[in-house]
């Protein structure tokens, strides 16, 4: 299957909330934030998945990972090379990610992603409510990767 990544557009917030909210992912922010949101799309323009990033000062907060079941392993490179992209073109300096699952850390290392301990986590991650609950939950693990 073709994919294409691509960044979202103010256009896109209206089918952006209704992907995540089908996902049964809280779709709070996107108004706001869309351009933050990058979008994997098949050829025929069809929404397969999303990933957004909550911008923290020079931290990006990745969230918002939200994949129909048929998106392979090259969909989801081309979701994070492209928001590789998006940190650089956001002067994000650093990417970080919470993860309550240890099979996804192989692959997340394979992108570049690095685990971290609690007491490295960045202090900006405080400054966003989703942080804040995310440093209060003992089952996830940190990543990160700089940019």
């Amino acid at each position: 299957m073709v994919y294409q990544s691509r960044f979202a557009r103010k256009e896109d917030v209206a089918s952006l909330k209704r992907f995540l909210e089908h996902a049964g992912v809280s779709s709070e922010g996107v108004d706001r934030l869309y351009e933050y949101f990058i979008i994997l799309e098949k050829e025929n323009k069809e929404c397969v998945a999303c990933l957004g990033v909550e911008p923290l000062k020079q931290v990006g907060l990745m969230r918002s990972l939200v994949m129909m079941p048929s998106v392979r392993e090259e969909g989801l490179f081309l979701l994070f090379e492209k928001m590789m992209q998006l940190a650089q073109e956001k002067q994000v300096k650093q990417l970080l990610l919470a993860t309550n699952r240890n099979s996804s850390v192989p692959f997340l290392a394979a992108l570049g992603f690095n685990a971290v301990d609690r007491e490295e986590v960045p202090e900006e991650l405080s400054l966003s409510e989703h942080g804040k609950q995310l440093l209060q939950s003992e089952i996830v693990m940190f990543m990160q990767r700089i940019v």
